[in-house]
């Protein structure tokens, strides 16, 4: 599991990250400035977006997001995409 923070919208550093790696790609929301790169290049994504339609509280859905993406990167490498500074 790779966990890329997404930044202000770095999307030359994004593009590098995403050719380095070969991995699923699952954004924690499609609400980012750097998803239109990803749409843009046609590189395919999907966001956690409908764990927070499905859960009445944040930890419930956080529990749901961390249990999904441990149970994808059993059989898939994970380039899990966040809100937040890359360096952090």
């Amino acid at each position: 599991i790779y966990i890329i923070g997404l930044g202000p919208n770095d999307s030359q550093t994004l593009k590098l990250i995403i050719k380095q790696y070969s991995a699923k790609i699952i954004a924690r929301t499609k609400e980012h400035p750097a998803i239109d790169f990803l749409e843009q290049n046609n590189i395919l994504f999907e966001t956690c977006d409908k764990f927070y339609t499905e859960s009445d509280n944040f930890e419930n859905t956080y529990n749901n997001i961390a249990s999904y993406i441990l149970e994808t990167a059993e059989e898939n490498d994970v380039m899990y995409l966040v809100p937040g500074h890359p360096m952090v």
